[in-house]
């Protein structure tokens, strides 16, 4: 991995020393400058291009990224055909539209004239303020190495902190935090930089492999399946989280030993009972959601909780549960003398939970009233 900042050099300087770097690089790694990279000829040698951002949009979709509005922006991603996974505001709506077209670009090429919007980070063009003074590098349909003329304006860069926050906010998990301690330490003076950065990723385009073969310890997250996706939905249907309360404890009590259950089954059952989904409402707000299975509340008196727990037992499904004994004992030889003490049946559940499958008992659970 590689960054570098170079006080008092700007974006025109900037490139010249990327094209040198890149260059340089195939030349000492692989000994040559032209690689076919996912369908791409790519000639590093070549004479770079410069793609602009907002004119190459408008170009292909007809909007300009400066002065459209989001519901333009937006109509032109639906327009477009591209599908999106989350909730749209102008400046994710203009990414998306740039990364369809970004595809089909072979490089190697610059990306300029990027909007100020989408760099909170980048130096304004004098000329354009609306615009940044920033270069991607683009190779085989993706950007590869990302460099900027810095923002050393204290005011601006807060302005567009206060932004990006707002954008946040609202649910955009790839907008940037306002950072008090980089504009306190902008105040005290920066100098003009070109700072440049590029990721042990380009070795792996340069290879025509994944980023997952080409690092020594990829560390990746789970794959989250949607519940609409087959595979998920009959896991998610497969199996509920049954839990019979007696709400003649009070609910007091019976909350508290809804929360020690919980604890219970999450620390001890060898499934894995919960699951990251993410729902969306009406306004394309996400919701977080932990549920791999359904919870199911029923009610019970102590027979009907007891009966629950000796079929379980003759199921041979994990039962787990949190009694009258547990609530007043202050420790274990306490538990574990009232417990020896009594029967399975005798025992004082204030509530009692299992994970089961859906057919599991059904006729006997579906006797029992929900617990409200």
């Amino acid at each position: 991995m590689f960054e570098t900042y170079e006080a008092f050099s700007c974006l025109r300087q900037g490139g010249d020393f990327v094209k040198e770097l890149y260059r340089h690089i195939a030349k000492e790694v692989y000994g040559k400058y032209t690689f076919e990279i996912n369908g791409h000829t790519v000639d590093l040698a070549d004479e770079w291009g410069v793609v602009d951002f907002c004119k190459i949009i408008e170009e292909k979709f007809g909007i300009d990224p400066l002065s459209c509005s989001e519901e333009d922006a937006i109509r032109a991603v639906r327009d477009a055909g591209i599908e999106v996974g989350e909730a749209l505001n102008k400046p994710r709506a203009i990414d998306h539209l740039w990364k369809s077209i970004r595809k089909t670009i072979s490089g190697p090429a610059f990306l300029v004239g990027t909007p100020a919007y989408l760099t909170p980070l980048a130096k304004r063009y004098a000329q354009n303020p609306e615009t940044v003074e920033r270069l991607q590098v683009l190779i085989a349909g993706s950007e590869v190495g990302n460099g900027y003329s810095e923002l050393n304006d204290p005011l601006d860069q807060r302005a567009r902190f206060e932004e990006q926050q707002k954008l946040r906010d609202q649910g955009d998990d790839e907008a940037q935090r306002l950072d008090e301690d980089y504009i306190r330490a902008m105040e005290y003076g920066m100098p003009p930089a070109f700072g440049f950065g590029v990721s042990e990723r380009l070795f792996s385009f340069l290879e025509n492999r994944s980023i997952h073969e080409a690092q020594i310890f990829p560390l990746l997250r789970p794959k989250q399946e949607k519940l609409s996706g087959k595979p998920a939905e009959r896991r998610y249907r497969s199996k509920r989280f049954v839990v019979i309360a007696n709400p003649a404890a009070g609910y007091g009590v019976t909350a508290n030993a809804l929360g020690q259950l919980g604890i219970s089954i999450g620390g001890f059952s060898k499934e894995k009972l919960f699951d990251t989904t993410i729902l969306k409402d009406a306004d394309g707000r996400p919701h977080y959601v932990d549920g791999l299975f359904p919870m199911v509340n029923l009610a019970g008196d102590q027979k009907i909780m007891a009966s629950f727990v000796m079929k379980c037992y003759e199921a041979n499904v994990q039962i787990f549960d949190f009694s009258d004994i547990m609530r007043r004992a202050h420790s274990d030889e306490e538990m574990l003398k009232g417990y020896a003490e009594k029967k399975t049946a005798e025992i004082e559940y204030l509530a009692v939970g299992a994970l089961v499958t859906t057919d599991f008992e059904k006729d006997f659970l579906e006797t029992l009233p929900r617990f409200e």
